[in-house]
């Protein structure tokens, strides 16, 4: 079983948690968590039980801050932080038993490979990655009785368990994570993010559009949705980039090549939500039938139509 399925067996989930990046992006949230990683880094590395309590003292700062100044951020972390988090360690500490060597060696060896150090924006899900992994091992080092529960109890991140009982120790920014560095990676990173994002955002607001939702059950073989955000407001919440998909439903077929969606969660099922505009060329829609012929969109499948408030719903049947 991969260590990812290790990691999540047996979790509770929160269905209004995302796997994602806010949208638009900020700079400040990402030097923050950055700040974070460098320090549980350090921390793991530390030689001394006074480094590494100096180490953690500097990640409670970070973690406080990141906090205190992103609060949008916390529940779309929560997830990942746990999941791909305790999933690292999982790896992580599968190497360290298949490598040779002095256990300091060893940790040397996992330092440049595995948690190298950051010095420019990650994604918020990517970040989890780093930031649980370390914090898991930190507290295994520790031996810290009873976090495995907590983390599987989906009550607390590694994160939270580890730092919990930690006074912050203000900091300020590394210099290899300088301000400018993070700020000129997280704006571009929103201008990548804009090209994908803003014109679904524009399709969807235009209320001459339909919006066609299709379950994400029925879509099979590979399913690459690109980057992930997730946006505040009214409406669909959660954005994947360019979606790579097919879904087969019993009326048809349709294919995505690069399509910026919705992920939206209607009575209790996933749904992809596309707008379209059903005057289109690119576009038929005959009575139930809907035929689509667009570069990043391709099908024909029979949709049932309804309305919420005066917006058109095609629901793929």
């Amino acid at each position: 079983m991969p260590a990812r399925d290790v990691g999540r067996a047996g979790w509770k989930t929160t269905p209004s948690a995302f796997r994602v990046t806010p949208y638009p992006i900020n700079a400040e949230p990402r030097l923050l968590r950055v700040s974070l990683i460098n320090a549980l880094r350090e921390a793991w590395l530390a030689r001394t039980p006074a480094q590494r309590d100096r180490h953690l003292a500097a990640a409670a700062y970070w973690h406080q801050e990141w906090k205190r100044k992103a609060p949008e951020e916390r529940e779309p972390a929560h997830d990942t932080d746990v999941f791909e988090g305790t999933a690292r360690y999982i790896e992580a500490t599968a190497l360290r038993h298949a490598l040779t060597g002095r256990a300091e060696a060893r940790k040397g060896q996992m330092a440049k490979s595995v948690f190298p150090k950051r010095t420019v924006a990650m994604a918020l899900d990517g970040e989890s990655y780093d930031a649980g992994g370390l914090a898991g091992l930190i507290l295994a080092e520790l031996r810290m009785d009873g976090w495995r529960q907590q983390v599987i109890s989906n009550d607390q991140s590694p994160i939270d368990v580890l730092l919990n009982d930690i006074v912050p120790r203000a900091q300020r920014p590394d210099p290899a994570t300088a301000k400018k560095r993070v700020k000129e990676q997280s704006a571009k990173n929103q201008q990548e993010a804009a090209g994908a994002v803003d014109p679904l955002l524009t399709a969807y607001n235009n209320s001459k559009n339909a919006q066609l939702r299709i379950p994400e059950s029925s879509f099979q073989g590979s399913y690459e949705p690109g980057e992930f955000y997730v946006r505040s407001g009214p409406g669909p919440r959660q954005i994947y980039a360019k979606l790579e998909a097919t879904s087969k439903v019993n009326s048809g077929t349709v294919s995505f090549s690069g399509r910026p969606v919705f992920s939206e969660r209607v009575d209790g099922e996933e749904y992809i939500v596309v707008p379209i505009d059903p005057t289109a060329v690119t576009t038929q829609l005959n009575g139930a039938k809907l035929t689509l012929n667009d570069k990043t969109l391709i099908g024909s499948i029979t949709v049932k139509e309804t309305h919420d408030g005066n917006r058109r719903i095609l629901t793929a049947q």
